[in-house]
């Protein structure tokens, strides 16, 4: 039988966060990080089994209809720096983070709508580890060795001279920019990347450097991207020999994403097998 491709997972992180060096024992996976892409709306969320879902604001909401899809549920829960699993590393080691939650980072300069009210609260809110913290790591948990996942990051204050690097302490990384046009642009809603890793713990680190005055993030996103399963047994398998042939039949399988199977033979028991 034919078992079907495994489906991929994507996380997002939304903000401005970054380190390189991690915590004496943090398990990380290597991540492979798309490149920088300018934030548009709720379409680009990652679509999958939805584990962890932050914002940086003081209010939890929900956006409906995203992904690419246009079918997922987004539950983004309020948080701030103290709910992050968050560890200052390298140069501010030792440091507690600390946290602030703000409301609109700014108030007088609001941004152009990006079609969906709920999308519009999660770009231009915030949330910030104490002042002068530019390096970090994060830590995901609640994972399953073996399983696919993606992590995705939103980064925006409109400021496009500000960079947070991405990376699992392995060296691969992506910056992104916390904006991407000249001045405080109200149509400007910053870049998000996606990481994708495969667990080989139950816990990830992500590392954060920021070039601000110190990290801070709008959102977090990670999904699990479900393997498909193997296929069941078939059913109603039947035999019909005819000269020098045999017919074979069975009941046709309903899975969602089965493709088909394929038929071996073997001329005695315990194969070799060879496909028909």
């Amino acid at each position: 039988m034919k078992r079907n491709t495994p489906k991929t997972i994507h996380l997002i992180i939304l903000g401005c966060l970054v380190a390189f060096a991690m915590p004496r024992g943090t398990p990380a996976a290597a991540i492979t990080w798309n490149a920088a892409t300018d934030t548009t709306g709720k379409s680009q969320l990652v679509e999958g089994n939805v584990l962890l879902a932050y914002n940086g604001g003081k209010t939890s909401f929900v956006i409906t209809d995203g992904g690419a899809g246009g079918g997922t549920g987004y539950n983004f829960e309020a948080k701030n720096f103290t709910s992050f699993n968050f560890t200052a590393t390298g140069t501010d080691e030792g440091e507690v983070p600390g946290h602030r939650t703000l409301d609109s980072i700014y108030p007088n300069s609001p941004i152009s709508t990006t079609g969906d009210a709920s999308f519009d609260t999660l770009v231009e809110t915030i949330t910030d580890a104490k002042t002068g913290i530019q390096n970090g790591t994060m830590t995901l948990s609640g994972l399953t060795v073996g399983e696919d996942y993606a992590v995705q990051v939103f980064y925006n204050d409109q400021r496009n001279d500000q960079t947070l690097t991405l990376g699992d302490g392995q060296g691969n990384r992506v910056t992104i920019k916390c904006g991407v046009l000249a001045g405080e642009q109200p149509d400007d809603y910053g870049q998000h990347a996606v990481g994708n890793f495969t667990a080989d713990g139950t816990i990830q680190a992500v590392t954060l450097q920021s070039t601000a005055g110190n990290i801070h993030v709008n959102a977090i996103l990670l999904t699990q991207i479900s393997q498909a399963p193997f296929p069941e047994v078939p059913a109603g398998v039947a035999a019909f020999p005819a000269n020098g042939r045999v017919s074979l039949r069975w009941d046709a399988n309903t899975q969602a994403g089965f493709e088909n199977f394929v038929v071996k033979r073997a001329t005695v028991s315990g194969g070799p097998y060879a496909a028909l």
